[in-house]
């Protein structure tokens, strides 16, 4: 089941898919164009155009105009402290939650641990570790 509704999967011969690409179809893309179209990571792999129309079919949507860089934004847990709202260690919170995306698209560096801050962009996946089952 999938969102409540019946799912059903079977194999198919590659040579009875209804798929028309072959295998002498696929290009492999170079280093330039992953650097520039994919952000990857343990939990989420982002595949994204770019605004060169040489490169990548017009946009058909307007979610562009809502993340400036093209890719959604990390997820970062934020808590309210005496000092604002700030992101705890990872690893470490706990009274902490996620927000919106429209509130992590507001997220600016100076609420991130100093643990995180020497990296040239921050990890994606930084605050998703995978906890034992007893703190869950």
């Amino acid at each position: 089941m999938t969102d409540s509704h019946p799912v059903i999967s079977e194999y198919i011969e590659p040579d009875k898919s209804e798929n028309e690409m072959q295998q002498d179809d696929l290009r492999t893309v170079s280093m330039q164009w992953r650097a520039k179209h994919v952000r990857e990571s343990q939990y989420c792999t982002q595949i994204v155009k770019c605004e060169d129309s040489g490169c990548s079919r017009p946009h058909r949507s307007s979610t562009f105009s809502l993340l400036s860089s093209r890719f959604l934004p990390q997820p970062i847990p934020l808590l309210q402290t005496p000092e604002g709202v700030k992101a705890p260690e990872p690893g470490n919170q706990i009274g902490s939650k996620f927000n919106s995306l429209f509130l992590a698209l507001a997220v600016k560096s100076d609420v991130l641990p100093h643990s995180l801050t020497g990296y040239q962009s921050m990890p994606y996946d930084a605050y998703l570790t995978v906890r034992p089952r007893s703190q869950c």
